[in-house]
């Protein structure tokens, strides 16, 4: 058995950070009995790997805020290219995952060793890639407009 109190709101899975929850404990049914749940763990903020290119963006929503009724901020996360210029253009990769798609999936990317050799060298594209959040309230937005989500395809 184990226990997790949900209780963030922004988020639609109950792995969200900041929710408790109980260590494992293996039960027995076969009689009436009394057990005792400790929630002494909390599932911490989602991290990006550090490494030089890549990037966390947090842009707080004024038109999704609006609409909720509440401060919200949109996730991405970036990987720059090989010797990036920022003053410079580059051609821009958004990656829109499926369901429970996360920004963090570019930690995938970031500890994959051989690929960020690859990456991290004159042989890759001279590309943006952006890794794009789809986590909100009442589950994947698909950065799509929606009665449930709200204006999620138009955050600025």
């Amino acid at each position: 058995m184990q226990v997790v109190w949900d209780q963030d709101f922004k988020e639609s899975r109950i792995d969200a950070p900041g929710n408790f929850y109980s260590k494992k404990q293996v039960i027995t049914v076969n009689k009436t009995l009394e057990v005792k749940v400790v929630l002494s763990e909390i599932i911490p903020e989602r991290i990006i790997t550090a490494h030089p290119l890549a990037k966390e963006v947090v842009i707080a929503s004024a038109l999704l805020s609006k609409w909720r009724k509440t401060p919200i901020q949109v996730k991405a996360s970036v990987i720059l290219p090989h010797n990036y210029n920022k003053n410079k253009q580059y051609p821009i990769r958004y990656n829109v995952a499926g369901y429970g798609g996360r920004y963090t999936r570019i930690n995938n990317k970031i500890t994959d060793k051989k690929f960020m050799e690859w990456w991290d060298s004159p042989e890759a594209p001279q590309i943006i890639n952006v890794f794009l959040d789809g986590e909100g309230p009442f589950g994947d937005s698909y950065q799509m407009d929606s009665e449930n989500s709200g204006p999620t395809g138009n955050h600025c």
